[in-house]
């Protein structure tokens, strides 16, 4: 398998080890039936984070996937969707080369953090194509619509600090501190109530495809519900006494 899964105290570890950096087949079939696994227990995982054991991220397709038809294009893209889809928030932990689908994958993450040596491309127009698993639509969600067609029209790379700085990326650290400082904020979104976290994420997400009033209207009903939870009475009552929250997940 070139796609592995471990777990760690409500935290979810996607650990990406592909040949030659690439997604075939194979790999985008794994990453589906780790996101569908981790989606469906959310009574013990609470957060994910996706890393790449290799040197880089992942820099691109293979070349079966370059030469499906476009039926098999569209089925290309379900794997990222499953990845934006998990109801926990998600971490992609990204250094060296991102380009191509190694990038895509990331902008199917909450959270994206970088270490400094990184550099982020979309190089597919210098080989006559466009992203293949839904960069057109979330990049510029992401970065904004000048920016993102920068990226997408010409193709060229850029580097960590512009990353932070166009927020295609939310912090940069050093590689040698890169996985410690991911499990931090891992395990910071773990000690928070789990249902709240999935609530903000599902409020937010939902929001963006949508106009304000029904936005709105989300966030009201999630926030409806949860005001029965025993977290939200439980988080309550450790402000008012002064003591850290003990969630119980309901």
């Amino acid at each position: 398998m070139s796609i592995n899964i471990s777990y760690e105290d409500h935290i979810a570890i996607i650990s990406l080890e592909l040949v030659e950096d690439c997604f075939d087949l194979d790999s985008l079939g794994e990453l589906i039936q780790h996101s569908s696994t981790v989606s469906m227990d959310v009574e013990d995982i609470y957060v994910v984070i996706i890393h790449s054991l290799n040197s880089s991220f992942a820099i691109g397709w293979s070349p079966e996937i370059l030469d499906k038809t476009s039926d098999d294009q569209v089925a290309i893209g379900a794997a990222f969707k499953a990845i934006a889809e998990i109801k926990q928030p998600t971490i992609a932990v990204m250094s060296g080369s991102v380009l191509s689908a190694g990038l895509e994958l990331s902008l199917s993450c909450d959270i994206r953090i970088a270490s400094r040596n990184s550099l982020f491309a979309f190089p597919e127009t210098k080989m006559g194509y466009v992203p293949l698993a839904g960069a057109t639509q979330r990049l510029p969600r992401a970065i904004g619509r000048s920016n993102a067609l920068r990226m997408l029209l010409t193709g060229e790379e850029i580097d960590a600090d512009e990353a932070l700085r166009i927020g295609l990326v939310s912090e940069l650290v050093d590689d040698e501190q890169l996985n410690l400082r991911s499990r931090e904020i891992a395990e910071i979104i773990a000690s928070r109530g789990p249902i709240a976290t999935r609530f903000a994420k599902e409020a937010i997400l939902r929001g963006s495809e949508v106009g304000l009033s029904e936005g709105l209207q989300t966030e009201l009903d999630l926030t409806v519900i949860l005001q029965s939870t025993e977290d939200r009475a439980e988080g309550v009552a450790a402000f008012m006494e002064k003591r850290d929250p003990v969630f119980k997940n309901r």
